[in-house]
């Protein structure tokens, strides 16, 4: 398994464990949060993919881009800042950090 592989692996597995499905009969703003999350952990598996450099350096444009994003328009901001906190979690998964989600 190529590192590139292992990376994907792990976020695969981050987004099963973690992130639920969007259901019928949700709250609206849960529904949206998770379908935001979900979007944007395969659009980072997504250019992961299909980058040619490291999965750290895509991880770390895909939050600055995020960040950027985010500030850019308050119509969006939120689905990027959504998508920029899904990116910080990546950075943990790579680093094998879920500290972060004890007690959920």
């Amino acid at each position: 398994m190529t590192y590139k592989q292992l990376v994907l692996s792990k976020l695969k597995k981050f987004g099963e464990d973690y992130l639920d499905e969007p259901k019928v009969g949700m709250k609206t703003l849960r529904f949206v949060n998770l379908s935001y999350q979900r979007w944007a952990l395969q659009e980072l598996m997504t250019q992961i993919i299909e980058s040619p450099e490291p999965p750290s350096i895509v991880v770390e444009k895909f939050c600055k881009t995020m960040d950027e994003l985010s500030t850019v328009d308050n119509k969006n901001s939120f689905i990027f800042s959504i998508a920029y906190d899904i990116g910080l979690c990546a950075v943990d998964v790579l680093n094998d950090d879920y500290s972060y989600l004890e007690g959920e």
